[in-house]
């Protein structure tokens, strides 16, 4: 918010919406990544996309994140 980290675990339904769009428009991706979004005057923006292993992972529950890489599954 402004100059202040705020994290939070959920995740605003337009934010998800909005990153869904976006894997859906970049198929050939990578099956885990990273996407940077943020919220402006003008709606969402996407920031950056960047490799699983240069996410920083902060209040992020790794065990669950783990989790859910290893259900993933490569075409």
């Amino acid at each position: 918010m402004g100059a202040r980290v705020v994290y939070r675990h959920e995740i605003d339904e337009d934010a998800l919406e909005f990153a869904k769009r976006l894997v859906e428009a970049n198929p050939s991706y990578a099956p885990a990544y990273v996407i940077d979004i943020c919220r402006t005057e003008d709606g969402l923006k996407m920031l950056e996309t960047n490799c699983i292993n240069a996410a920083g992972f902060y209040e992020a529950d790794l065990v669950k994140l783990a989790s859910s890489i290893d259900e993933l599954t490569v075409s």
